[in-house]
């Protein structure tokens, strides 16, 4: 893909490519995530078609200071800096790397917190389950964090080879319900993933959904709706339960707060001795 063409009605400002494809973990259907760095943070990021290849752009900031943003820009490769802001900013992220992971690490095990909370505090029984496996989600991040990975659509296959904390995925793996994934049952999570998420994060999210199911990643396609029907839900909990109970895909309602805090606390006590 002729990256020089796709950017050059994107003006002068600062471009790097990000994701998977920056760090050569992708595979060729994979979108391509490129970042602008236009100061307007706050503009939805867009999917474009070009060469029969699927790219997403993003509008960053130079000034970036939250953690999960700078980790995404640790592996990003530039292709647009006249400027040399991009050089400055990759050589500010690296030797801070650890740190910013280990900031991921303890915002994931919070937000996971947060969810059991919500589990113990639930109405009924399908939204306790709702909320136990979005704890479930963020604990996987914290994890993905702490062996130096971000969530994508390739955080299944991280999960399976991380080195630090690899006893912790096989304990909450079996509560994934991944053992039913189908097609069919992936059209219908993806149906009601994309209905709680706002219309440019549910065309990404669909994008992805497709280009998953056409290769036949159906593993991964039912952990990366899952999450991301997890952080649809943590930003707004008021959804309804029956669209949620379909985007988590909520088998038999079980207790599980008490498994996942107990990883949570090994988690954040290996972090701590970490940090000291």
């Amino acid at each position: 893909m002729n990256l020089k063409r796709i950017i050059s009605g994107l003006g002068s400002y600062p471009i790097a490519l990000v994701g998977c494809h920056a760090n050569n973990t992708g595979y060729p259907t994979c979108i391509h995530d490129i970042i602008i760095f236009d100061e307007d943070v706050t503009v939805p990021s867009t999917v474009y078609t070009c060469d029969d290849r699927t790219i997403i752009i993003h509008h960053g900031s130079i000034n970036e200071s939250r953690s999960f943003i700078l980790a995404g820009y640790s592996t990003m490769n530039i292709i647009q800096d006249d400027t040399m802001m991009l050089a400055s900013l990759i050589q500010n992220i690296k030797p801070r790397i650890a740190e910013i992971f280990c900031d991921c690490a303890r915002i994931s095990l919070t937000n996971s917190m947060v969810c059991t909370a919500r589990a113990q505090n639930a109405n009924t029984p399908t939204m306790a389950t709702c909320w136990q496996k979005c704890a479930n989600m963020h604990l996987c991040d914290a994890v993905l964090a702490m062996n130096h990975h971000v969530s994508s659509t390739h955080a299944l296959e991280h999960l399976r080879h991380v080195k630090d904390h690899s006893d912790t995925v096989a304990r909450i793996s079996g509560m994934w319900g991944m053992e039913r994934t189908s097609t069919t049952l992936l059209n219908r999570m993806s149906k009601a993933v994309t209905g709680i998420h706002q219309q440019q994060s549910a065309e990404i999210i669909q994008y992805k959904t497709d280009i998953l199911l056409q290769e036949q990643r159906l593993a991964d396609c039912y952990y990366y709706l899952c999450h991301q029907a997890s952080a649809a839900m943590y930003t707004n909990p008021t959804h309804h339960e029956f669209v949620c109970s379909i985007a988590m895909d909520v088998g038999e309602a079980k207790d599980n707060t008490s498994l996942i805090r107990h990883e949570i606390e090994f988690i954040l006590e290996n972090l701590n001795s970490q940090i000291k």
